[in-house]
């Protein structure tokens, strides 16, 4: 852990990344890291479960600053954060778990991983509807299509390349209120090399693509959470396919945004904090954070390296960080511990910039 989220954490002011690189956007969630946890102002009972997979430092710093608690999923995890940020609220099963049963409590994890270990704690129907509310026995694990009404059917896998290849990937952060009503936290594209590429190397955003998919994205919620699903004060990360104009549910992950700081991303695009927002039931001002941004592309990269780092390489952060021509924000990853070797956050005003990442060899940086 120690190499992953700490590392991470001074990643906005580490001196190996060179003079210069780390802009505006990176000091201004640096200065977050650096505050003291303060008077809460969430009004639910909250908490978060976190699993010993990739925990974002926005998260984390969130949880300090706003006072929301914790339960960490293993004994070693516990002890780690405990040890690194003593003002971070952890809970033990029984405390966690009364929470998670009380009505209208809010919960978030960083992993599917963190919320199955949920079962060994909660008893009685609460359990599936943490975990299970969308599951059935497609090969999705989730049937939502009844509640869009772009389309009646899931988008087709068996249609020809080139119409896939036209396609466009989305991906989207919100939560559903209390009363039912979608809050649209942010909104991605997906690029991909061709149509049998899933990989989540990079997304991006920017205020064309929000302006674009917003009112699309809201809608599409907006009947998914009308339904006789009923959901409420949930947050979620779902993945879309626009498809010939209609947009098309592929995947939804309830209690959680997007892995691997993907959300991080609307904080350094936007200055949007879902975290926070969700906590505290806020509503981005999409009209202010959009202005703010101008007409560059921030861009996330998951530096995936596919194949087992031999002992005796390590990742040349320098050298991989000069491949971004405006860098606003890096994380060092553990690649003995993860799949990758860091989390970058890029600005540019050139597409060509964000899709090269599709076709690079991130093992070329290892020394």
């Amino acid at each position: 852990m120690e190499n992953i989220s700490w590392t991470i954490l001074k990643c906005c002011s580490s001196s190996w990344l060179r003079a210069g690189r780390v802009l505006e956007a990176t000091k201004k969630i640096g200065s977050i890291f650096n505050q003291k946890g303060k008077e809460s102002i969430v009004k639910k009972k909250s908490i978060v479960l976190l699993g010993d997979s990739y925990i974002s430092p926005l998260l984390i710093n969130t949880l300090i600053r706003e006072r929301v608690p914790a339960h960490a999923q293993s004994n070693r995890l516990k002890e780690e954060l405990g040890r690194y940020y003593p003002d971070l609220i952890l809970l033990d099963e029984d405390k966690a778990a009364n929470i998670l049963a009380e009505s209208g409590s809010l919960v978030c994890a960083n992993s599917d991983l963190a919320l199955l270990t949920m079962r060994d704690i909660l008893n009685g129907p609460f359990e599936i509807d943490v975990i299970d509310s969308f599951k059935d026995k497609s090969d999705s694990g989730i049937n939502l299509s009844k509640a869009l009404a772009d389309s009646d059917k899931r988008g087709d896998k068996r249609g020809d390349e080139k119409a896939r290849i036209q396609d466009k990937d989305f991906a989207c952060d919100a939560y559903i209120n209390v009363d039912g009503e979608p809050v649209v936290l942010g909104i991605y594209e997906h690029p991909v090399l061709g149509k049998d590429d899933s990989r989540d190397i990079v997304y991006f955003t920017s205020s064309e693509v929000m302006k674009k998919m917003l009112p699309r994205m809201k809608d599409a919620l907006r009947k998914m959470s009308s339904s006789q699903l009923d959901l409420r004060n949930i947050p979620l990360h779902a993945k879309f396919r626009l498809q010939k104009n209609h947009l098309l549910i592929i995947d939804v992950k309830l209690r959680r945004f997007g892995s691997f700081s993907l959300s991080d991303l609307l904080f350094f695009a936007f200055g949007v904090n879902p975290y926070k927002q969700y906590f505290r039931g806020l509503k981005p001002d999409w009209a202010s954070a959009l202005s703010l941004a101008g007409d560059d592309i921030f861009f996330r990269v998951l530096s995936r390296l596919t194949a087992e780092v031999p002992a005796n390489r390590k990742p040349d952060h320098v050298e991989y960080a000069d491949t971004f021509q405006n860098i606003v924000g890096y994380c060092k990853l553990d690649p003995d511990r993860y799949p990758a070797f860091s989390i970058a956050f890029g600005r540019t005003d050139n597409l060509e910039d964000v899709r090269k990442y599709l076709s690079m060899n991130f093992g070329d940086f290892l020394t």
